[in-house]
């Protein structure tokens, strides 16, 4: 009998301990702070290179698909967008975000064929050593260890190889802010 009367007790113990309330009003809970396009390239996500809206302008998809980065071959992880229209003679536009390693190292020491100013940055358009021209690179250090490097090519007219990635370049730079 004593061994049950202290069950009893210990059960009203454990209920009334579940049916006490709290005062005040639920309140939903606030939604996650959105990044900026700057805030992400500085993460290194390199599809927060161009933003949909830009990528549709240019002629792509509006969302790029991403590709890992191979760092034993030097390979940054990168984001491409294909012609979002399947007949169009531009090619596709890859955008490579390194934060580990230097532009130097990529380029392996190459010296840029030319440089170009897009939105007060300087970009290097560096030779392509496999097509002779056919793939254009266009590239912006952003620190010792972090770069941009943006790719397309056109193999049929190797004088409009760089036309995407030079009409990418100054929407790339307005992403930058920050970095």
């Amino acid at each position: 009998m004593r061994a049950s009367a202290f069950g009893v007790l210990a059960a009203c113990v454990l209920l009334s301990a579940c049916s006490s309330t709290l005062g005040g009003t639920a309140q939903p809970q606030p939604a996650p702070p959105v990044q900026s396009s700057a805030n992400r390239v500085a993460a290194g996500e390199p599809c927060a290179l161009l933003s949909p809206e830009q990528a549709s302008g240019l002629g792509l998809v509006a969302e790029g698909e991403f590709v890992p980065g191979e760092r034993a071959r030097l390979m940054p992880p990168s984001c491409q967008w294909a012609q979002s229209d399947p007949a169009s003679e531009l090619d596709s536009l890859t955008a490579g975000l390194e934060t580990t390693f230097s532009l130097a190292t990529y380029m392996d020491g190459a010296e840029p064929l030319e440089t170009l100013e897009y939105g007060g940055r300087t970009w290097g358009h560096y030779p392509d050593p496999l097509t002779g021209g056919s793939v254009c690179m266009l590239a912006i250090e952003l620190s010792e260890t972090s770069f941009i490097v943006l790719t397309a090519s056109d193999f049929s007219d190797p004088e409009r190889a760089c036309d995407v990635a030079k009409a990418a370049a100054p929407q790339v730079t307005a992403n930058l802010s920050g970095t």
